[in-house]
């Protein structure tokens, strides 16, 4: 009797199971690939935003040049390779400039290979960037064991301003960061911002030969940090903040600064 019951509830449980025609269920299927289709587009967008182009500059770049093992899209699978005169360049200016147009909000990156690079105006940085020499990374300071040589254009990237330049860089955006370059040979201050900018580093860098101001000079500036630099020969100061907030100048190397305030100089500034 038990058996029966039991029996016949399975039976009715199984017959009011929903049921439904082709066209309701090509309807649903419908629905779950709109679902999985929108998931999918909003993965994309999300992944673009992430995605930070790489640029290559190198003084030997011709439009002969094989680009290949290059990667201007380290997310996406596989090697993209640069292109002269897109992703590849041989001067820095030209890879600032193509940043500056770009102005990706999720910034950029430019790679400059060793060699000697003589820019013939001041590169304006007006969007962000991190630009890395081949020695971003290396602490520069000979107080510090470094074997780093500001002299030598296989092993550096040397940005030299030939005497008539007064800035090599002036920094004018948020997000910047400039690490293992040899900034050097200006008559003002080799690198600088002036209006406000936030979250601005200047690490790893050998900054000589000022020959009329400071060697790093970070006005109105916030959250930023001049550090493991090797800053010499400077008519001004070696580093400079200058109505900054919650920035600092740390683990710097300075020698030979003609300054007659300091070879670090903060003035007007907090946090």
């Amino acid at each position: 009797m038990l058996l029966t019951n039991w029996l016949n509830t399975l039976t009715s449980r199984i017959k009011k199971r929903p049921t439904f025609r082709s066209r309701d269920r090509r309807a649903i299927r419908r629905r779950w690939q709109t679902i999985f289709n929108n998931q999918i587009s909003t993965a994309e967008v999300l992944e673009d935003r992430t995605l930070l182009t790489t640029y290559f500059v190198d003084d030997d770049y011709t439009g002969a040049t094989d680009f290949t093992g290059t990667d201007t899209d380290p997310v996406a699978v596989g090697d993209q390779n640069a292109v002269f005169g897109v992703t590849a360049f041989a001067t820095i200016e030209e890879a600032v400039d193509k940043v500056n147009v770009t102005a990706d909000p999720a910034g950029a990156t430019i790679l400059v290979a060793a060699g000697t690079y003589t820019p013939t105006l001041t590169m304006t940085i007006s969007a962000s960037v991190t630009i890395q020499g081949p020695q971003a990374g290396v602490d520069p300071r000979p107080g510090s064991g470094s074997l780093r040589d500001e002299t030598d254009p296989t092993t550096e990237a040397i940005i030299d301003g030939s005497g008539a330049l007064s800035r090599i860089f002036l920094i004018d955006a948020n997000n910047v960061t400039l690490d293992g370059l040899v900034i050097t040979n200006g008559t003002g201050d080799l690198v600088r911002s002036s209006n406000p900018v936030n979250q601005v580093i200047v690490q790893n860098n050998i900054i000589h030969n000022s020959s009329g101001d400071e060697g790093v000079q970070l006005a109105n500036a916030s959250n930023s940090t001049i550090q493991y630099n090797y800053i010499f020969d400077t008519e001004g100061d070696g580093a400079n903040l200058d109505t900054a907030t919650n920035s600092s100048i740390r683990f710097n190397e300075m020698n030979n600064i003609r300054s007659t305030n300091a070879a670090i100089f903060v003035d007007d500034s907090e946090g």
